[in-house]
């Protein structure tokens, strides 16, 4: 059950003994822009590379061995008009261990150290660390477009949303992340720690009134609870908008979007996951099936649903065609 811990600050423990492990995630939820996008996909790199008490990825794998080999992951994201930074952690459960150790309050000590005591110098983010993960996102950014189903899938995006920020990658825009400083990231990771929603979640078997006494660790503050609802509804349009792109490549990428009124948990969700498997959604699909498997007209065919826009996607890559289209 979801308990309100503070203002703004949540907690959602699922018992379970399902697993010999127990895993934490941490999520601050702030309202989407192309700026925060950006900002939060590499401060997810920044954060994740070094801390005051972690001074390099050396540092922080070794901690993890330390852990019993715990598993620790970074990110952000996007769902419908919401930005999400994730941390998210993996502990053996403490019940299996033949020590002492307390792996739970080390674990969550782990996370705040990362999240909460980052590696800054004079009211910035250390420029070594800064440079080599803005370098980092940059070439990935630039990458994009030799991974053709992805440039496909982008153009797409762009075409098909009608709001700047839906046409906004999840890892943000070249554009805005050129003007980013240590100290422009810094300062706006202050403003996220301090006025985001947080939203923390545990799975495992846990003593929930240790847990409680080991969250309260992290030193967090009450904060505002404003957000946009997360579905992002785009008004219906009977127009089909078409791009047409033509590159050296050798098979042809053909991405579709079609407007879908089913959210999630909303009506019609569940009867839309069982169309989107029987359509695409699975190799066992009828679309793979007579696509790929009878036809032999792509090397591939898939099919997706995004719950939290109103979205679904159709994607083959095609066989030799004459004109390769995006």
């Amino acid at each position: 059950m979801n308990q309100k811990v503070m203002d703004g600050v949540y907690l959602n423990i699922l018992q379970t003994q399902q697993f010999k492990t127990i895993r934490f995630s941490v999520q601050l939820v702030a309202p989407a822009t192309k700026e925060t996008l950006t900002k939060r996909s590499l401060l997810a790199s920044v954060l994740s590379a070094s801390s005051q008490a972690y001074r390099d990825q050396v540092a922080i794998a070794n901690q993890l061995q330390a852990m019993y080999g715990a598993g620790f992951n970074m990110n952000a994201y996007r769902q419908g008009q919401l930005a999400i930074f994730s941390i998210s952690m993996r502990i053996v459960s403490p019940q299996y261990l033949r020590d002492t150790i307390d792996l739970q309050q080390q674990a969550i000590a782990f996370i705040g150290e990362l999240l909460l005591k980052p590696d800054v110098i004079d009211q910035a983010f250390n420029a070594v660390t800064f440079d080599r993960e803005k370098e980092n996102l940059q070439r990935y950014i630039d990458s994009v477009a030799d991974d053709k189903q992805t440039y496909a899938a982008l153009k797409l995006r762009e075409l098909y949303f009608t709001d700047q920020t839906q046409q906004t990658p999840n890892y943000g825009d070249a554009d805005v992340l050129k003007t980013i400083t240590a100290t422009d990231l810094y300062t706006y990771y202050q403003q996220m720690i301090a006025n985001d929603r947080i939203q923390m979640t545990v799975v495992g078997n846990v003593d929930e009134e240790k847990l409680a006494l080991d969250l309260a660790q992290l030193s967090l503050a009450p904060r505002g609870e404003m957000l946009p609802g997360i579905f992002y509804q785009q008004a219906a349009s009977n127009a089909v908008r078409e791009l047409t792109e033509e590159q050296a490549v050798q098979q042809g990428k053909l991405n579709m979007a079609y407007q879908l009124p089913a959210y999630f948990y909303q009506k019609d969700y569940y009867a839309a996951l069982v169309m989107n498997a029987l359509f695409g959604g699975t190799p066992l699909s009828l679309l793979f099936t007579n696509v790929r498997e009878k036809a032999s007209l792509a090397y591939y065919a898939s099919s997706n649903i995004d719950a939290f826009r109103g979205l679904s996607w159709f994607k083959p890559e095609l066989k030799a065609i004459k004109k390769n289209a995006y």
